[in-house]
């Protein structure tokens, strides 16, 4: 035989090349009408995972997270790390039974100096209620992972979980609580302040006896009081005006000059949602401006989770059309702020859903999307997909 044997016809051979980086180009996207770039850095397959169930977050170079998926249709925890081609590799590190341990793991992962993660299942547990979970990270990492239900509720929490001073602080429907350790293996739980939270609401901690939340419609502080309890002052009416922000929703971020940053789903302008801050002004009155207010008739509105802030600007969710992930900062020639769209829906093989945003110390942002990926599995819409945005 020739040496040209088994070689593809030149027009398919070109189109066999062409499809490749057509291939390429899906994975690494650059944003149209920005500098920003989005890659997809791991496709969920059916066994590893439906559906993100929370951001991932960073440490040490890798990424943790949890979908509603997994082997046993219940959930998992998952850690992804970067191997030396740059690509990354996915390690179930946990499969929830259902039952006894929760089931659908959500909200905000929390993590320990040790790097040991912390979080909620929503249902399932003793009482039905969900669960609090806690996973011991080995001192090897190829070893495994230790896991234990530190707590079953009843109601349900909601909106996952932040560490503070060795003790996790979260939320049910009506009370916000306190999670501290008793000992080796055993907690304690407190319900430290009656409060309906707003929707993915926790405590952003100043300092270890300072933190601050948001309910719907109003600003709050928590004083950690003499005798080791918290005590709850409302600070701020947000939802004050017709063209306030309305259902405040998130984690409000708080800068170093006492300014509050946030986000509402409705209320503004145009009731489309709304970026806000809140501050005291001089005369010690408590004040919110809308620095960006969206409209449902030219452009995608409804924030959803939190604001991020890295390197000089904000970024977020909007969710109006299934998933945006956008980026804000005030702008010198308009009252209003700037806001680029990064990443929406229309880059078909991201998915849809989105989660919350992390980052890392260069400001590049690392999300996860509830579909997207191989279109082969869970039913037609892909399992979902990890990426990273570098604006």
């Amino acid at each position: 035989m020739s040496g040209r044997a088994g070689r593809c016809p030149a027009p398919l051979e070109a189109f066999m090349r062409a499809s490749l980086v057509l291939a390429f180009l899906l994975l690494l996207t650059p944003i149209m009408g920005s500098a920003a770039t989005a890659t997809i850095i791991h496709t969920l397959q059916a066994t590893e995972g439906q559906g993100p169930g929370s951001a991932p977050i960073l440490y040490k170079g890798n990424l943790y997270g949890t979908t509603e998926g997994g082997v046993q249709g219940s959930g998992n925890i998952y850690r992804l790390y970067p191997k030396k081609d740059g690509s990354y590799a996915f390690v179930d590190l946990y499969e929830f039974n259902g039952t006894s341990d929760g089931k659908s793991p959500y909200g905000a992962i929390a993590m320990d100096p040790s790097g040991n993660l912390y979080g909620i299942a929503l249902i399932g547990g003793t009482y039905g209620g969900g669960t609090a979970w806690e996973l011991i990270r080995p001192a090897n990492l190829a070893d495994p992972w230790t896991f234990q239900v530190i707590w079953n509720f009843s109601p349900n929490a909601i909106n996952g979980l932040v560490f503070n001073s060795g003790s996790l602080f979260g939320a049910t429907n009506y009370t916000l609580f306190q999670l501290s350790p008793v000992g080796d293996s055993s907690w304690q739980y407190q319900d430290i302040a009656g409060l309906q939270v707003g929707t993915n609401s926790l405590p952003f901690f100043a300092n270890p006896s300072t933190a601050y939340i948001a309910s719907s419609t109003h600003l709050y502080q928590l004083s950690q009081n003499q005798f080791s309890g918290w005590d709850l002052t409302a600070l701020a009416l947000i939802d004050s005006t017709p063209t306030s922000p309305v259902d405040v929703t998130g984690t409000m971020l708080r800068n170093p000059g006492g300014t509050f940053y946030g986000i509402s789903s409705s209320g503004g302008g145009f009731n489309g949602g709304t970026i806000f801050k809140t501050y005291q002004d001089t005369s010690g009155t408590w004040n919110t401006t809308v620095l960006r207010s969206f409209d449902p008739a030219t452009e995608t509105y409804r924030p959803e989770h939190s604001l991020l802030y890295a390197k000089g600007k904000y970024y977020g969710i909007l969710y109006s059309n299934l998933g945006e992930v956008f980026q804000a900062y005030s702008s010198a020639t308009s009252k209003q702020w700037t806001v680029n769209d990064l990443l929406d829906v229309n880059n078909a093989s991201f998915g849809r859903y989105y989660t919350a945003l992390t980052s890392d110390s260069t400001g590049s942002l690392y999300g996860a999307s509830g579909t997207g990926g191989d279109t082969s599995q869970c039913g037609g819409n892909g399992c979902g997909v990890i990426w990273k945005i570098t604006p």
